[in-house]
């Protein structure tokens, strides 16, 4: 509509489809609205651009910006900050070398934080904790 040519949007995808879309993105997007509760999480999508090593665009509150700034693999607007994250997109695409560094660092965030055995071995430390404290 805004005849922007170098913008695709391919709609909803199949999981198992993701893997070759994300080998054609410069970056990936969350967009969440502002609520209490859903800021106490992190979508399973940014864990995926993680491990796909693509920088993370966010428009969104809470638990994911932390991962995201102690990650140094992207940058995020407030919820719902429209003309904020245009403008991030704007600075990123003059600037496609912090793309890089961003995707870098996102998946190596992902491979010390998020690989299945790291988690299971953190949940472990936690249970027993929780388990020898009472």
């Amino acid at each position: 509509a805004e005849g922007l040519p170098n913008i695709t949007f391919y709609g909803r995808q199949d999981i198992e489809k993701m893997p070759s879309f994300y080998t054609m993105a410069d970056a990936g997007l969350v967009t969440m609205k502002a609520d209490p509760v859903i800021s106490l999480t992190i979508p399973g999508k940014v864990q995926s651009y993680m491990a796909a090593g693509l920088p993370v665009i966010g428009a969104i509150d809470g638990e994911t910006v932390t991962v995201v700034n102690k990650a140094n693999c992207g940058i995020c607007v407030p919820s719902g900050d429209a003309a904020g994250l245009a403008d991030t997109m704007r600075r990123l695409a003059d600037n496609p070398e912090s793309l890089v560094e961003y995707g870098r660092n996102a998946r190596l965030y992902y491979q010390k934080t998020f690989r299945k055995q790291i988690f299971m071995e953190h949940l472990l430390k936690v249970l027993t904790a929780c388990a020898n404290s009472e």
